[in-house]
This record gives structure tokens, C-alpha cells and sequence, in this order.
């Protein structure tokens, strides 16, 4: 995916730069998925109390339409319109330090990557991503599943992780789907792959559970096809593309397995790896 945004300050630049650096790329590739202008401006006042979810957290306010998207956040604006196949987009912040902080430019990555990788028949999901024989295994979960621990715990058996938040999963050239390095990463960014190109063939899907003893058990064909939404970022929100975000979750779930993986969190990766492997 390639996103270009303009309009950023020099220190702006710095800062996006600091925590993106690897992934950034040079002015003369113009390949663009997105194009974004930045300006500081008087975006609209949304009251916190608005911008909490159920769990009372932080969340932007989306508004959908058939062909964009507009969303409002504490002093913040963005838009997304998805009406052409190189889609534009517009943020606006009310300072000009706030651009570059994580609960603007993040969010709003996260947003525009969720539309790119759905538009190529992918999806972004909430989950961490481990590396075992070549594979990525994505482990997707509840809030305080245990996504975070699982990352520990791999990395602690000698494996590479891909996130620990967030994974993109996209259609692989010779069939199947692949998952790589994103920079919408949680607690262990600096633990991750350092290669932005890597890309690995994505063994399966884990939804974790913690059990009094390592297990895999098997799914329902409803319960994986609802698990899967669930962690599908902005677009199982989405009742415009919705529908479409169901398409891929069919293909992913016809192509891959999925399983419920039970753990325990004192316990280490090591007993975890044969259970795994024996999905494929």
C-alpha cells in the first residue's frame, strides 16, 4: 500500500517520519492508494462524551455514505472519498502538534488501510500475527484476550511477530493469503520484523481463549464467520461494505482454517507450536 500525505510541516514530517521511518517511501514512487492533504484548520467541535465506545474508549465518530467517508474526532476532521479507484482524502486538525499524535494520524491510517485492503479483496484485523515455520498465524480475540501475551510469549520461544494489534491480510499472487510487517503495531513495535516488504503465506486463523490447559478445538462455521467480522476494522461498521467485507471473510475462511486456540498466560510458547501446527 502506498498513502502520500501533504501538507505536513517540517516537524510534522520528523515525527511521522520517527515512528514510520522503515516504511516510508522515496518521492519518485508514484504508486499511491491514497492521497491525503493535511492542513491545520477549525475542524468541528465533538465533545468527548460523544467519542467513547461501549468500554468507554476513545473512538472517532465515522460517517458512511455510498461513495466516502467523513470522520470526526477530538479536534480533528477527516474524509475519505472512495468514489474513484485512487481514492483522496482530507484531514484537518485544530493544532498544529496534534496532526502527528497517535489518536489522529493512527486512527486515521488504520481507517484508510482497512478501505485499501478491502478493496483488494483483503481485510485489517484486530489481532497479533506470529511467525512459526514461514507462516503467519493471525490470533484474533476478544478485548484483554490475551493477544499481546501470545506476542510475548512467541517472542520469548525465538519467534518473529508481525504486530501485536493489527494485521493486514491480502490476496497472494499463487493463491491463498499473506500477512507482513504494518507499522499499526501496540506495545512491541520495536520487536517486530525490520523488513517492511517481508510477507509470509498465512497458515490460519486463531481465536484465543484462555483455557487451564493448551488445546485446539474446532469451530462453527457461523461462530468463525462472526469472529472474523468482529475484528474486521471500520468496515464491519460499514453498512455500505459491509456485504463486500462478508465476500472476503468467505474466501479467507474457504481457504484457511481457523480453530480456537485455549492457553494459559504463565504458560510458555513452546507448548503451543505443535498444537498449531498440526491446524494445517
Amino acid at each position: 500500500m502506498r498513502f502520500q500525505f501533504t501538507g505536513l510541516d517540517a516537524r510534522q514530517v520528523e515525527v511521522v517520519d520517527r515512528r514510520f521511518g522503515r516504511f516510508v517511501v522515496p518521492d519518485e514512487d508514484t504508486r499511491r492508494d491514497i492521497e491525503c492533504q493535511c492542513w491545520r484548520g477549525v475542524p468541528e467541535v465533538v465533545p468527548l462524551a460523544l467519542l467513547a465506545n461501549r468500554n468507554d474508549e476513545y473512538q472517532p465518530r465515522v460517517e458512511y455514505s455510498a461513495d466516502a467517508l467523513v470522520v470526526r474526532g477530538y479536534n480533528f476532521t477527516a474524509s475519505l472519498d472512495l468514489a474513484v479507484s485512487q481514492a483522496h482524502a482530507h484531514l484537518c486538525t485544530a493544532g498544529q502538534n496534534q496532526l502527528p499524535e497517535t489518536d489522529v494520524f493512527d486512527n486515521y491510517l488504520r481507517l484508510a488501510a482497512a478501505y485499501v485492503a478491502l478493496a483488494r479483496g483483503g481485510l485489517l484485523l484486530h489481532s497479533a500475527g506470529v511467525v512459526i515455520d514461514g507462516r503467519a498465524w493471525l490470533a484474533l480475540g476478544r478485548s484483554s484476550a490475551g493477544k499481546s501475551t501470545f506476542a510475548r510469549a512467541a517472542l520469548a520461544a525465538g519467534l518473529p511477530i508481525l504486530s501485536d494489534d493489527i494485521n493486514i491480510v491480502l490476496p497472494a499472487a499463487g493463491g491463498g493469503f499473506a500477512a507482513g510487517p504494518v507499522p499499526l503495531t501496540g506495545d512491541l513495535r520495536d520487536q517486530c520484523p525490520q523488513d517492511p516488504h517481508a510477507s509470509y503465506p498465512v497458515g490460519g486463523l486463531l481465536w484465543l481463549h484462555q483455557g487451564a490447559a493448551p488445546a485446539v478445538s474446532p469451530m462453527a462455521d457461523g461462530e468463525r464467520v462472526a469472529r472474523v467480522l468482529a475484528c474486521a476494522l471500520a468496515v464491519n461498521a460499514d453498512p455500505y461494505r459491509v456485504e463486500a467485507a462478508l465476500g472476503v471473510i468467505d474466501d479467507l475462511l474457504g481457504q484457511l482454517p481457523m480453530r480456537v486456540l485455549s492457553f494459559r498466560r504463565d504458560e510458555g510458547f513452546e507448548a503451543l507450536i505443535p498444537l498449531i501446527e498440526e491446524i494445517v
